[in-house]
């Protein structure tokens, strides 16, 4: 079965999707993601691992929301943590929609994915 394959590009940003395995890779700056949708939540997995690096890993975030969700997130909005259950969320404010991440890092500080999803 031959797969069908979509692929767009923007100067930072770009995606691949596999409609076969419901599996799409992006990247950002140098860095590869990939990410599949369950349910009302994004599973997005790096290579290599993000460094513990702010600017970074916020530009990160608003690459994915970009390539997921199809909302360029403004220069201005800044990400903010709530408190959810005693696990800090960090949410990053679009166009009507707050985007809420949640990292996993590794001992390093490195971040080797994350979950997103909106509210």
């Amino acid at each position: 079965m031959e797969e069908e394959q979509v692929e767009t590009q923007s100067p930072q940003t770009s995606t691949t999707e596999n409609a076969s395995e419901n599996l799409s890779v992006g990247s950002y700056s140098n860095f590869s993601f990939t990410y599949q949708k369950q349910n009302n939540k994004v599973g997005v997995t790096f290579s290599p691992m993000l460094p513990r690096n702010d600017e970074i890993v916020i530009g990160a975030m608003k690459a994915v929301v970009k390539t997921v969700f199809g909302e360029e997130i403004a220069a201005s909005s800044q990400p903010h943590l709530v408190d959810r259950g005693g696990v800090n969320i960090i949410v990053l404010s679009g166009d009507g929609t707050d985007y809420l991440f949640l990292l996993i890092k590794e001992d390093t500080g490195e971040i080797h994915s994350f979950s997103v999803w909106t509210e």
